[in-house]
This record gives C-alpha cells, structure tokens and sequence, in this order.
C-alpha cells in the first residue's frame, strides 16, 4: 500500500510539473481567404510612408477611425474608416510645455483620453485632440526596485505591443536594457489612482536562451491580451506563453509551430548595416500575435526563410514587409485550425488590423513592384472553414 500511494504521489508531482507545458491540437479545418472588401487611404506630400504605428478605433458615436503616426513627427493622422477620407491631424508642440517632440508612441482610448510617449518624458502622457497635456504619468521604480524605464516600442503595431489600459492600469513594455536580461520583468503594471508600480512575473529568460538573448531581432516580440491572459509571441521562439493577470497563476507554453517553417536560426550580426538589414528580411522567424474578438481566434504571423538579391538596398525597404509569409490561426483555447500561405510579393505583413469585417492586411509591399508612396491599401480576409 505504501508503495502505491509512493507511486501516486510521484505520478501527481510529475503530472504537476508539466501542466506549464500545453500541447497542441492541430486542424487544419480553416483558413483565409479575401472576400473582396478593400480599403484605402490617400497620403499628402507632408506624410512619410513607414506604418509601425497603426490602430483603428470607435468613438461613442459608433463612428470607427483609422489612425496613424507620420513618421519621424510629432503628428497623428485620423481618418474616417469606412469613407476613407483625412479628417484632421494632430499636431503636438515641438516646445514649450506641451511638447513632446519626438512623438514615440501612441494609444488612442477615445477622443478624450489619447496617451502618448515621446522621448523627452520618461513616463506616459494624456492628452486629447487639442494636443495639449492633460496629465503626466512618469516612471518610477516597482515596488521590488526593479527600475522601469520607456521602451519606445511600447505602443507600436509591430512589433505588436500595444499599451494596455485596464480597470485604472496601464501594462506596457519596459525596456530590456538597463538590467539583466535574465532578471527583466517584460510587462510593468502602472496603478494610476495610487501611482503604484509592479511587474508581471514574466521575464525574457528562461523563455530565451543566452545566445538567443544577444541579437537584437532574436528578442523581439509580440503581447495581446485577452481580458484575462497576456500572450507572448518571441519572433525567435516556436513557443507562444499565456501568462495570466492573476499574478498566482503560473505561466504556460505551447508549441505553435508554422508547418512552412523546419527550424529557426540566429542571425550572424556583424557591422555591415546592409547585411543586417537583409537576413532580417531572410532568415525564418515567426512574427505578431493578434487577437479577433470578432471571431475569437487569434493569427500568428510566420516568416519561412527566402533568399533575397544581396545587390539591393535592402535597408531602406525592410518596412514593407516580409516576401514570403503564412498565417496561423489559433482558436480560443490556442489549439492550430488552420494555416494560410499568402502569395509572395504582395501584402505588407507588418501592417494590418482586425475588424468586424474580417482581418485586413496592407497590400503595399512596394518592393518589387511599382506601387506609389502616395496611397495605404488594405484587402479584408475572411475565416472561412474548409
């Protein structure tokens, strides 16, 4: 008897032990297909084309906007979703004390509560479309003396981090390089009725390895959150982890591996930008993880690797995207239903948003093709089961 209940107990340590350890289902019983919905936006000669910084959002009114920083300005441009058209721009001071000159980041909650970083604040800032500062959230140690620090990344679409405003709260990404990558919370909880802050229990190791943690595209990532959970999607990893709100809960994984993608490499950094530059765009990497409340499923972008012609001047277009993508979707409990292989050379993978249409995806890939700067494109994609 002594001997079974020995043995039960190791079975439940063991068992216990692997719960952080999720597997996977696969389906493949759905995928994406376009249903002939587009949308476009006209650029002025005063806006630069690099879309890192896009979101969509819907006032009171029920009336949506599509919303994106011109880059290297202090300066967001609103436009009427449905019609396409430039409603108005929001011009932020450059001095004085409303400047915020360079503009960082953005993250639109409505009309009246728009929260920005800029670098010359250490902190979030509130303001609304007038552009003047109506609060100033500044950044202090956690609660445990952890320091936190802006991470300009923190609320742009790719990767896709975007702030979170939650229940009085602020989740956003601190910055990995003032303290051991090993011992840095990747997610700070800012309480903004008692300017409290503290870290999610989540940190860049063990979920990356020494050597995956010394290059700057191996830690790049992605996070949503879901109301309950924030999920984590390493650029460099297979992985996806659920990490839940409830600090008391432990964090999971689970293998969401692209059937396009055999394995994943590091890339070989030396000092030639334009190298760099190049297998960014080369090597196998997954990409943003992102949630369709709509259908609640959610799409992981995956990288295959491709070769590219080393005589271009890869540099200055490694913001149109990637030449060869797939999208994975998940369902509610992450379990693969489907994988979609796009057409090379087309769409603009790092530049998209999800509406009640369908998920939409930038069809500006302009490197190959002889496509104009003066005009963003979006074609809609539905779920459709096989």
């Amino acid at each position: 008897m002594q001997k079974i209940i020995l043995f039960l107990l190791v079975c439940l340590f063991f068992s216990c032990s692997s719960n952080n350890k999720q597997e996977v289902k696969r389906s493949d019983s759905f995928f994406l297909q376009s249903n002939g919905k587009t949308k476009s936006f006209e650029l002025d000669t005063e806006t630069y084309y690099m879309f890192f910084d896009v979101q969509i959002f819907e006032d009171c009114g029920g009336k949506e906007y599509f919303t994106f920083r011109n880059y290297d300005s202090s300066q967001i441009l609103f436009y009427d979703l449905n019609k396409g058209d430039l409603l108005f721009k929001l011009d932020f001071d450059k001095d004085g004390i409303n400047a915020v000159h360079p503009l960082a980041g953005y993250y639109i909650e409505d009309m009246n509560n728009i929260y920005i970083t800029s670098h010359r604040f250490e902190g979030i800032m509130k303001t609304d479309t007038t552009g003047q500062i109506k609060n100033r959230y500044e950044f202090k140690n956690t609660e445990s003396g952890k320091p936190v620090v802006n991470y300009n990344l923190s609320m742009r679409s790719h990767p896709h981090t975007p702030l979170v405003v939650y229940q009085d709260k602020f989740y956003f990404i601190n910055n990995p390089y003032i303290i051991p990558m090993s011992q840095t919370p990747i997610t700070i909880c800012m309480d903004t009725v008692n300017n409290v802050f503290s870290e999610l229990p989540f940190n860049y190791h063990p979920a990356l390895k020494d050597d995956q943690l010394q290059t700057h595209s191996s830690k790049l990532f992605s996070r949503e959150f879901n109301d309950e959970n924030f999920i984590y999607s390493f650029y460099s990893h297979e992985d996806i982890y659920i990490s839940p709100l409830n600090k008391e809960l432990p964090t999971k994984s689970i293998k969401v591996k692209s059937q396009y993608i055999d394995k994943l490499s590091l890339m070989k950094i030396d000092g030639d930008l334009q190298k760099i530059a190049r297998e960014d765009l080369e090597h196998a990497m997954y990409g943003s993880l992102i949630y369709d409340k709509y259908r609640n499923v959610y799409y992981r972008f995956a990288y295959p690797e491709v070769e590219l012609d080393p005589k271009v001047n890869w540099f200055k277009r490694s913001f149109f995207g990637r030449k060869k993508f797939s999208v994975i979707i998940l369902d509610h409990n992450f379990n693969i239903i489907g994988e979609t292989l796009f057409p090379e050379e087309i769409y603009n993978s790092y530049v998209y948003f999800v509406h009640e249409d369908g998920l939409y995806i930038s069809d500006n890939y302009q490197i190959n093709n002889d496509q104009s700067e003066d005009i963003v494109s979006f074609v809609c994609f539905d779920l459709v089961k096989k």
